[in-house]
């Protein structure tokens, strides 16, 4: 919701009325509102929480961010990927492509967050996967929102698997194709963002 901007910046949040709009104990909330002060969404001041919202800059940094993790996942998945786990990517690659005929976007950012995903799973980093699976939500909920706007999914499918066949061949460009690929998306993102935020205001 903060993402979204359904919560505008610098809203107080209660945990009282937060417990009782999503029907749950003020125990979740308290965990969830932690969790968002940790990943920069929330501060708390005097006991209180407000909304703190992402910027431009914020996506760019969680982008930067991204691009030198899945940079490092890239190098070991071209030495140890499995024909077994290459298929599981292009499994991705397909939903992406049953989505965009479609339009279906929730499914198609589900996809693209799982292939991703799988770059950490199958690079057999764990600290590396750790730092994934601690940023992901917040990644998986600016794609989801971006993708809801995005109209060219056919083309970001293809060049998903264009970039699954890179890893299979090992191609020595792959790398750069994963930077350009995230350069990409951090545009796409900010874009996205700004138009959601434009949309809030008015």
């Amino acid at each position: 919701m903060i993402l979204r901007r359904d919560l505008p910046d610098g809203m107080r949040l209660v945990e009282e009325e937060l417990a009782g709009r999503f029907d749950v104990s003020r125990g979740p909330i308290r965990d969830a509102l932690k969790q968002l002060e940790r990943e920069g969404l929330v501060a708390v001041r005097k006991r209180a929480a407000y909304v703190v919202g992402l910027t431009a800059e914020d996506i760019g940094h969680l982008y930067d961010l991204r691009k030198a993790l899945e940079l490092l996942a890239v190098k070991a998945v071209v030495v140890h990927a499995t024909d077994q786990q290459f298929a599981e990517m292009q499994g991705c690659v397909e939903r992406m492509r049953e989505a965009a005929v479609i339009d279906d976007h929730p499914g198609f950012a589900d996809a693209d967050v799982d292939f991703h995903g799988l770059l950490f799973t199958i690079s057999g980093n764990r600290r590396l996967a750790d730092v994934w699976h601690q940023y992901m939500p917040i990644l998986a909920t600016i794609l989801q929102s971006a993708v809801g706007q995005e109209e060219r999914l056919h083309k970001s499918a293809e060049d998903h698997n264009s970039l699954l066949g890179m890893l299979r061949a090992a191609d020595d460009r792959v790398a750069d194709e994963v930077s350009d690929h995230i350069d990409r998306a951090r545009e796409r993102m900010i874009a996205a963002y700004e138009r959601l935020a434009i949309e809030a205001a008015g």
